[in-house]
């Protein structure tokens, strides 16, 4: 799979990224996901595997977010596909 263009949160002060991610084509299809992934405090490094936050849809893409973590609850990320369907994740620190 291929990461697009990610979204940065800090959260529990480590860097977060949140992306969708290319996969195989099949027939006329391609099947996108979104992770979140956590990195190092340097933010050098990933910490750990990705978390997969919204499942296999097919034209799957621009995943946005809050431009700052909020202090207490859940995090809204949403992504939409090719046909501007809107499809959500809530994420909790």
């Amino acid at each position: 799979s291929h990461p697009t263009r990610p979204i940065v949160l800090w959260c529990r002060n480590l860097p977060v990224a949140i992306y969708s991610s290319y996969g195989q084509r099949e027939n006329k299809h391609r099947l996108n996901r979104v992770f979140l992934q956590y990195f190092t405090p340097d933010a050098l490094k990933p910490s750990g595997k990705p978390f997969e936050l919204i499942p296999p849809i097919d034209g799957l893409n621009n995943v946005t977010g809050p431009k700052k973590a909020p202090k207490e609850g859940p995090i809204l990320i949403l992504a939409s596909d090719r046909e501007g369907r809107i499809y959500e994740a809530l994420f909790r620190e």
